[in-house]
């Protein structure tokens, strides 16, 4: 199974995101986060821990507080000390050329999709979920 993370701070977006989710047997562990601070602080406390480290994430980037701009940039700062690899989705409501480019410098950012998602890209990053965590040479090279 693979471990998501979801920040997302809409609890009508989170919802969408469980019941297009739910279909897909990979994603059975998901915890969902309203604000990036919590987040922030558990990837730091669990970064020499694989298996309370998530396998992939999805972050919005917009929202109060502590944003997914800057958890990418926090993520970005651990990356090297992270016991394993943390696949990232950036999900969100910009449309705008210049956050895709920002957020696709990342490395770890595999992919900037706009909301709405679409039944098609759930049903894409499963597929992605399901070679990583049968350890898919496929998955390394994407």
């Amino acid at each position: 199974m693979c471990n998501l993370f979801v920040l997302e701070d809409d609890l009508v977006q989170q919802y969408i995101i469980k019941a297009n989710l739910a279909q897909f047997k990979v994603f059975q562990d998901i915890s969902y986060y309203e604000n990036g601070s919590p987040l922030v602080d558990y990837l730091h406390a669990n970064k020499t821990n694989p298996d309370c480290l998530p396998d992939m994430m999805f972050v919005d980037l917009e929202m109060p507080g502590v944003n997914g701009w800057k958890v990418l940039d926090e993520l970005n700062k651990l990356n090297n000390s992270l016991c394993k690899q943390i696949i990232v989705y950036i999900i969100t409501t910009s449309i705008s050329l210049g956050d895709r480019i920002r957020a696709l410098k990342y490395d770890f950012v595999r992919e900037f999709i706009s909301k709405p998602v679409t039944k098609q890209t759930y049903i894409e990053i499963s597929r992605d979920a399901e070679k990583m965590v049968s350890g898919s040479p496929e998955m390394e090279a994407s």
